[in-house]
């Protein structure tokens, strides 16, 4: 009987887990920093086209770049509030 509970409760806990995500007051994004100084900001982790050497991504603005990969100084997930 008791084990019968644990099914349920497990499940909404995990529900429940995965919309904290939606509702919680900071927003996961990826932030891109060139060697010059740059940053960009996307929403996505960027796509490295490794036979040209080149990262894809568009910015939070909607605007598509290409920048090679020797540019980039590092890839990271950025955290900030919405």
């Amino acid at each position: 009987m008791i084990k019968k509970l644990y099914l349920p409760a497990l499940l909404s806990l995990l529900l429940l887990g995965g919309c904290t995500n939606y509702f919680s007051k900071y927003q996961t994004n990826y932030r891109i920093l060139a060697k010059n100084g740059q940053h960009y900001y996307t929403e996505s982790k960027p796509d490295l086209d490794e036979t040209a050497g080149v990262y894809k991504f568009k910015d939070l603005d909607g605007n598509k770049h290409r920048i090679k990969q020797k540019l980039i100084y590092k890839v990271e997930k950025y955290k900030y509030r919405k």
